[in-house]
């Protein structure tokens, strides 16, 4: 009997996490210390103390990293630390089944070239930006290398920001089944690996930045640095994965401004009522979502929208693929149902474009839409495709059923 790699991954998640966190030896006097039984916000957690300072960065090293179904483990983050990295040295996935917290304001990174895995209890705890890589190393401007693979290799710590994620031959997969998993506001969540899968599970970051990257063999992600955080740069990648969201997976940076979105892979996919949002409720101005990917498809009612729903401006959704599938009911939107004007709608899709039938009830129609339902502006839409069908009831639209004005097509 074969079995899938999602019910694989998940008899791991299950039979292999005991809670087990196990600092290597590789940071000498400097290593890390967990203490059991800890009270942390009122409530008994694992304590990771210690680790190496350079300047704003805390480094920490494991042989295993795993956190307990309903387990509570925090980093301790000292005073003028900015970047807590965070490498697993051994052969294992992590299996994060409980909290993963920070008591503080410093970014997280997680990084386990073997694969990550957040159980459906999973979720985070944290003042700053949360990235987990499946990355071999984090690379720094002055050339230093923080490797899981060669945790050894000299010279080994910096002052300087992380300036990269380097991937080994075959990165580890990471799957999020967690429908708590969330960042504060304005902050980033990024989950950068190999083959990325979202089966049911909920990631949210309200007006900030939601980073999902699958990359192949040996590839570098840049870490553009902005005031709190970092934006991915994956201008020197030459192999994607997959990218899968599926069972109701939510993806969503909505709020007051909408924040962003940036989705990078091969075949990207949205299935079963899935969602990515990056909608606008409030008077800021939205970042949109940029989606790139060889073969991108949405069916079963799943969305990718950046809607908007109050006074402010909506981002722009922006869409390149050789091919784009829109089925079932799906749609891509970038519509406004307020005051505020919505975003625009662009496809660069090389190969074709197809938007096809409805949901089984008929109700609901497959759309790729800009368009005002209040008194705000509709967006441009733009497609650049060699083959566009649109047929069996679907609808392409840049229209006005309100006050406003309709977009250009």
């Amino acid at each position: 009997m074969q079995v899938s790699p999602f019910v694989l991954c998940s008899l791991l998640g299950a039979t292999t996490a005991l809670g087990q966190i196990t600092p290597d030896n590789t940071l000498g006097n400097e290593s890390s210390v967990v203490t059991p039984n800890v009270d942390v916000n009122g409530d008994l957690a694992d304590l990771i103390e210690g680790g190496a300072i350079r300047e704003s960065n805390l480094f920490h090293s494991f042989s295993d990293f795993n956190v307990a179904e309903f387990g509570r483990v925090y980093f301790a983050n000292p005073a003028g630390i900015t970047n807590i990295l965070s490498r697993v040295t051994g052969a294992n996935v992590s299996n994060i089944l409980g909290t993963l917290g920070v008591l503080g304001n410093a970014n997280l990174f997680v990084i386990n070239p073997n694969g990550i895995f957040f159980g459906p209890n999973s979720r985070l705890d944290l003042g700053g930006s949360f990235f987990g890589s499946t990355a071999d190393s984090v690379l720094f401007e002055d050339g230093t290398v923080f490797s899981a693979k060669n945790p050894n290799q000299k010279p080994l710590l910096t002052i300087n920001i992380p300036s990269g994620l380097q991937y080994g031959s075959n990165p580890g997969s990471i799957t999020n089944q967690s429908s708590l998993f969330q960042v504060p506001n304005v902050q980033t969540l990024g989950l950068i690996g190999g083959d990325i899968n979202i089966p049911g599970g909920q990631l949210t970051a309200t007006d900030g930045r939601i980073e999902l990257g699958s990359v192949g063999s040996n590839s570098v992600v840049n870490l553009i640095p902005t005031d709190t955080s970092f934006v991915l740069d994956y201008s020197a990648v030459q192999e994607f994965q997959d990218i899968s969201l599926s069972e109701g997976a939510f993806v969503d940076t909505s709020g007051e401004s909408g924040g962003s979105i940036q989705v990078q892979g091969a075949k990207v996919s949205l299935r079963d009522r899935s969602d990515v949002f990056a909608n606008t409720e409030g008077s800021g101005s939205g970042g949109g979502i940029v989606v790139k990917a060889s073969q991108l498809s949405l069916e079963g009612g799943s969305r990718i929208t950046t809607d908007v729903t109050g006074s402010g401006q909506g981002g722009d959704a922006r869409i390149t693929t050789g091919e784009l599938m829109v089925s079932d009911g799906a749609r891509v939107s970038a519509i406004t149902t307020d005051e505020g004007d919505s975003g625009n709608l662009t496809v660069d899709a090389s190969e074709s474009v197809q938007v096809i039938g409805t949901d089984a009830s008929g109700g609901i129609f497959s759309g790729l839409a800009t368009q005002t339902q209040g008194k705000g502006k509709a967006g441009e839409l733009s497609i650049t495709t060699r083959q566009f069908i649109v047929s069996d009831g679907a609808v392409v639209s840049a229209g006005t059923v309100g006050e406003g004005d309709g977009g250009n097509l």
